[in-house]
């Protein structure tokens, strides 16, 4: 072999065997001779590569991106690119990774509920709603229980599902993209079934119920009213009456996009993407009025929000997360601001514990016990990055 020749398979040999991925914080690494983690046999599909033969699951495609989280005490799971991974968080500085299931679809929205809210609705966009038994989670198992991707005949008019949220263990709502919203019936867990669906002339990504719980008045609230968040047409209230046709209950036009919303004390807090936040008064469902707005001047799309007592917390992609405080809704006003390595999706405020679904870079675990200064928990802060 002549010296150009045998320094160019040096540096490719060098390149294919000493460059591995760069570890992402909170990520599990097995040593070379370890097994990979355990998964149930329901998240271990066949590929076809040439021949037919199983194959692991796609850990690294797994955990490659984070969008939305749902947490049940301690346990968090993330919705990630290719399915779903549940954490501890008992050690807060020191999460593990407690088990995994593959799905076909990136994951848009997860919803807990059922019995010791067990049962995860997992929205993958195009490929439908999945139910996942999450219950033995803490022993290594989340388990498929129905088909993935949704069937045509189970799915109707819902052409894509970005989010669910339930009314009870067997009503649910979708939001349904172009399709709009639809009713769902989850009694059958192995065969959840849209029943009908209503086209509200918008692309919905988020839905939320108007019932009393949400600080809707008796009269006006309703475990079948809903809020959807419905982009370009802005915010929509419909209603699914248990006899009858569905129906628009009114509309309200938002200057920006309304991508995801969250409802406390009969307010509706809006994502409006490149608007901001809008904050509206829903408690009468059929006359919505938007009372306060707040734009945060970032770069970024506002594309999610979650609310704990009187601050809503903002996720603004690149541009991080911004807590405001709304405790006048008509002049709410800007508290802090975080801006991590990755973008910030979705988050879920537990008490004073805000986790956030922070991309590439997995879980970001935040303090909010004083919106106006979060202390960041997990990842632990970088102190050369705090120091500048």
């Amino acid at each position: 072999m002549n010296r150009p020749l045998a320094l160019l398979t040096l540096a490719t040999v060098s390149l294919t065997f000493g460059c591995g991925p760069e570890p992402q914080p909170g990520r599990r690494h097995a040593p070379a001779n370890a097994s990979p983690p355990a998964a149930s046999a329901s998240s271990r599909p066949t590929a076809f590569t040439g021949k037919l033969e199983p194959h692991e699951d796609p850990i690294d495609a797994l955990k490659a991106r984070t969008y939305v989280l749902a947490t049940n005490a301690d346990v968090v799971h993330a919705g990630t690119t290719a399915g779903v991974v549940s954490w501890s968080f008992k050690d807060r500085a020191h999460p593990t990774q407690l088990a995994t299931v593959v799905l076909p679809g990136s994951v848009s929205g997860l919803t807990l509920f059922g019995p010791s809210r067990a049962i995860l609705a997992v929205s993958t966009g195009p490929t439908g709603l999945v139910l996942v038994d999450t219950s033995n989670a803490s022993r290594g198992r989340l388990d498929r229980l129905s088909d993935a991707p949704w069937k045509p005949e189970a799915r109707g008019g819902c052409h894509a599902v970005w989010n669910a949220t339930t009314a009870d263990d067997r009503l649910a709502f979708l939001a349904c993209g172009t399709g709009g919203v639809a009713e769902a019936d989850l009694a059958d867990h192995a065969r959840p079934k849209v029943v009908r669906t209503l086209d509200v002339d918008g692309y919905v990504r988020d839905v939320a119920i108007l019932n009393e719980a949400a600080g809707i008045p008796k009269d006006k609230a309703s475990p079948r009213r809903i809020a959807a968040a419905a982009g370009n047409a802005g915010l929509i209230t419909v209603e699914f009456p248990a006899a009858g046709a569905p129906r628009i209950l009114a509309r309200l036009a938002t200057t920006g996009e309304a991508r995801a919303l969250e409802v406390h004390d009969g307010i509706a807090y809006v994502a409006d993407g490149a608007a901001g936040l809008r904050i509206v008064d829903v408690r009468d469902p059929g006359k919505p009025l938007e009372i306060g707005r707040f734009d945060p001047k970032t770069v970024d799309l506002t594309r999610g929000v979650t609310v704990q007592g009187r601050t809503a917390f903002l996720c603004l992609g690149d541009s991080g997360l911004m807590s405001v405080d709304t405790s006048d809704p008509k002049a709410p006003r800007k508290l802090a601001a975080i801006d991590p390595r990755r973008a910030l999706n979705r988050a879920t405020a537990e008490g004073s514990l805000l986790y956030a679904a922070n991309d590439a870079s997995g879980i970001l675990l935040l303090d909010i016990a004083k919106p106006e200064a979060p202390q960041q928990l997990f990842p632990p802060p970088d102190p050369k990055a705090a120091g500048k």
